[in-house]
């Protein structure tokens, strides 16, 4: 599990963690702020493979 705290308030939290991408602590998104970049995978005979995006500015954006 992964859960994105800001200022004492949780803004995000995500179940499926599978890794935290070696780009995470870049500014990936073009804001100049860090991300964190987490992969997911669901496993199962019905897995799927996905990545989430987290921009930590002023105010944490998920793309």
């Amino acid at each position: 599990m992964l859960t994105v705290w800001q200022e004492d308030k949780r803004v995000a939290q995500t179940d499926w963690v599978y890794e935290l991408d070696p780009l995470t602590g870049d500014a990936i998104t073009g804001d100049g702020y860090p991300d964190v970049i987490v992969r997911h995978y669901s496993g199962g005979a019905h897995c799927c493979h996905w990545t989430e995006v987290f921009s930590l500015g002023l105010q944490l954006l998920a793309f």
